[in-house]
């Protein structure tokens, strides 16, 4: 992607969103969030390309994805008044298909626009699909790094400001103070990322980002877990309940393991 490309994509992301807003220019709180989020994952999406040392074009192609990731979430808000893909649509897809149905993407390079396209659509996936292309795998890679490490950094920032309280919709309307979802626990014990639908209360988000620590595919994104100690703001928030801290405890060596055995090659 040249850089004529990368400014006018930006601007029709720019564009896309306004249409979400009110007479006066202003999105609603809740897209807002999304905005600045999807502005956030560009930029680090660009800090891994440039970690991982790849080309120029291919840096602004994975910026571009990490603007575009969530562009699903403004109209999936819109319509349904929830970002919940369960009982709403699944932003993912919903995010590819607006972009191809605008033909932002015509005239780049066809292998960026898979690229693009394909993060778009698998980027919030459990389980990453077989189905992914070589070509566009490490993408798909990098742009679900990216998307979880912003969302453990503002996730924990809300909720220790207190700003979380405002946005329930942020966690789906869940007991703030309910105990741990056994399943969750369970799946946070067995090396697994917890699924969603196994969320209950704060605790079992808590434990679904720490679960995420299983997930992450680069050195780069261990390294940012450690030095916005993510894994500790999350534990931190935990109770003292034996099997929940025997699970945490697990989460947090394999990932100090990573980082080290990433750091030795």
């Amino acid at each position: 992607m040249n850089s004529q490309e990368f400014d006018s994509i930006g601007e029709w992301f720019e564009g896309y969103i306004r249409l979400f807003a009110d007479g006066q220019g202003i999105l609603a709180p809740m897209l807002q969030i999304k905005a600045d989020h999807s502005r956030r994952v560009a930029g680090i999406m660009e800090m891994i390309a440039r970690d991982m040392e790849l080309m120029a074009d291919d840096v602004r192609t994975a910026y571009i994805l990490g603007l575009l990731h969530d562009v699903g979430r403004f109209s999936q808000y819109t319509e349904f008044n929830t970002y919940n893909d369960r009982v709403s649509v699944n932003h993912g897809w919903n995010g590819a298909e607006i972009v191809l149905k605008s033909k932002v993407l015509m005239g780049i390079v066809p292998d960026d626009g898979i690229r693009i396209a394909t993060g778009i659509r698998h980027h919030n996936e459990h389980h990453l699909s077989d189905s992914i292309g070589d070509g566009a795998l490490l993408f798909v890679k990098m742009i679900r790094d990216a998307d979880k490490l912003d969302i453990c950094r503002t996730m924990m920032a809300l909720w220790e400001n207190g700003e979380l309280l405002k946005y329930p919709e942020l966690v789906y309307h869940i007991d703030l103070k309910g105990p741990p979802n056994p399943m969750a626990i369970a799946e946070l014990r067995a090396g697994r990322t917890v699924s969603y639908r196994h969320i209950k209360s704060m605790v079992d988000f808590f434990m679904t980002l720490l679960s995420w620590v299983y997930d992450f595919n680069f050195t780069v994104s261990y390294r940012r877990l450690a030095e916005w100690d993510l894994m500790g703001k999350i534990v931190a928030e935990l109770p003292a309940e034996i099997e929940v801290q025997n699970a945490a405890g697990r989460a947090i060596r394999y990932g100090c393991q990573q980082l080290q055995q990433n750091l030795a090659l």
